[in-house]
């Protein structure tokens, strides 16, 4: 079931996918707001920044997604998104 944090996550994801990186990032915002502190959403943002060629706040996000990552993500979700994250920023 999807709550409200999924739900703009999605709407995140799709306005990625359809390059509407700023309302992607706006959709983000809302799911920090309704649980702050979430590594995946952090390292979503990385990627909506970085593909709106911010690299500085591209890497500050996926650098707060890896310090919340205990909390939030398996280890193993946070590697295989740190490597997609980081091609996204690197090119």
């Amino acid at each position: 079931m999807l709550n409200g944090k999924k739900i703009v996550v999605v709407i995140g994801l799709l306005r990625v996918e359809l390059g509407l990186y700023d309302d992607a990032l706006l959709s983000y915002g809302k799911a920090l707001q309704i649980r702050p502190n979430t590594g995946i959403v952090y390292s979503h943002m990385a990627v909506a920044f970085s593909k709106n060629g911010d690299t500085n706040q591209a890497e500050k996000h996926l650098q707060r997604a890896v310090e919340l990552s205990d909390k939030t993500l398996s280890r193993e979700a946070l590697a295989i998104f740190v490597q997609y994250a980081w091609r996204s920023v690197c090119g």
